[in-house]
């Protein structure tokens, strides 16, 4: 019986993402857990994971908005692969398989320069080398935006080409965009990602509805700096990972919210909810936005484990792989 592919909840406050692309084609054979779609909410960029193992059939396209609880698409457990899907293989038999296939997907990632499935379509495409195109992303890795500011600058060029010398540019009809004013000045527009419209609305909101009020309190460092002078080399030896200045931070927040529960505390209907826990959300800047992965469990954390866990978020935030239990 086909299973719906369905969007989960994606954090809290979170009612709609962006189907940004499908990573498995409709028709094609998946495995339980793995990733079949990119989606694009106003916190972060996340995999969509299959919930079954079988064949996969879209329902929704690119570029599409859905509501959390939709379905995007289906999995049959007993659907047959269409053409160039490839055919489901017994377990057995795909078991010993397994192994050979995740080999050869890492040969190719590499012989591909660790291109992703989106930029590698846009590049075979385009009929482009990827090799002349210079990367933003993680490792100088090409991101999607790197390929299409490429083709733009490609387009350029051409256009002047097919502009005659001494002709005037043309002028701006009710459907093509305003070109720059006579005064040099330029305006360009482009669309808000949903991650950057969520915080413009925060900004004005905390505005009109907060009492907005800015205090200054002084800290004394020094101690803190002293001892991570004296232990940071050693620290990065043992545990390999370096001693910065936020796990102090952290740290210090969840020996304050022990001390002061009702800090940790939120109210629902007539009754004070008083957590025991403390959740800390860690503000990441990425190339598409501010993003807030949340910590779990900070009070069970040394400073070496929240070193490692930050680390792991903001690299995670920054190349678009948060998941989703890292977000709510």
């Amino acid at each position: 019986m086909p299973v719906d592919v369905v969007i989960p909840e994606l954090g809290e406050s979170v009612t709609e993402a962006i189907l940004v692309e499908w990573l498995k084609a409709d028709g094609e054979a998946v495995e339980m857990d793995e990733p079949i779609a990119v989606l694009e909410t106003d916190k972060a960029d996340v995999e969509l994971p299959a919930p079954e193992a079988g064949v996969l059939s879209h329902s929704k396209s690119d570029g599409d908005t859905i509501q959390v609880g939709e379905a995007i698409g289906q999995i049959d457990p007993d659907g047959k692969p269409s053409a160039g899907g490839g055919d489901k293989k017994p377990a057995p038999e795909a078991a010993k398989e397994a192994p050979k296939a995740e080999k050869k997907q890492v040969e190719e990632a590499e012989e591909e320069g660790g291109l992703s499935p989106a930029v590698r379509r846009l590049v075979t495409e385009n009929d482009l080398d990827a090799e002349k195109i210079k990367g933003t992303g993680k490792d100088g890795r090409l991101t999607k935006e790197d390929v299409l500011n490429h083709l733009e600058e490609q387009k350029q060029p051409q256009k002047e080409k097919e502009t005659p010398k001494g002709a005037s540019a043309p002028k701006p009809t009710a459907k093509s965009k305003p070109q720059p004013q006579a005064s040099g000045e330029g305006v360009r527009r482009e669309p808000m990602s949903k991650i950057r419209q969520r915080i413009a609305q925060h900004l004005v909101s905390a505005q009109q509805t907060a009492a907005m009020l800015t205090t200054f309190n002084e800290v004394d460092m020094t101690g803190i700096f002293d001892l991570r002078t004296k232990y940071k080399e050693r620290f990065q030896e043992v545990h390999g990972v370096s001693l910065g200045l936020m796990s102090f931070f952290v740290r210090g927040c969840v020996l304050a919210l022990q001390e002061f529960e009702a800090v940790n505390a939120s109210i629902d209907g007539t009754d004070v909810l008083y957590h025991d826990y403390v959740h800390m959300g860690i503000a990441v800047g990425t190339p598409r936005g501010l993003v807030v992965p949340v910590l779990k469990h900070t009070e069970q954390m040394g400073l070496d484990q929240i070193e490692t866990e930050i680390k792991r978020v903001a690299s995670a935030a920054r190349d678009g792989k948060l998941g989703l239990n890292d977000l709510s």
